[in-house]
């Protein structure tokens, strides 16, 4: 497997019972359709941070992968004050 181009988005949909779904790059490109095929058996909410990474498998076909991130400051509500 060869590792490629990674980056940040947000989960559009995504089906815990297929493992697949799609994200919204942070660049604005157009969504792109995902697996999750770890054994860890994540489960990703719609509007929820992840990263993608596009990687190379048997046959050479190119698919992306997702996984989560820790967003420290997700939303500005939940950003601490300042004194």
């Amino acid at each position: 497997m060869q590792k490629g181009r990674t980056g940040l988005g947000t989960v559009v949909w995504f089906s815990s019972v297929g493992r697949y779904g799609f994200v919204k790059p942070d660049t604005g490109h157009l969504e792109i359709f995902v697996r999750d095929t770890a054994q860890r058996r994540a489960v990703y909410a719609a509007g929820e941070r992840v990263k993608y990474e596009f990687v190379t498998v048997k046959s050479n076909k190119t698919e992306a992968r997702i996984r989560k991130i820790e967003d420290r400051y997700p939303t500005k509500s939940r950003r601490p004050q300042k004194s």
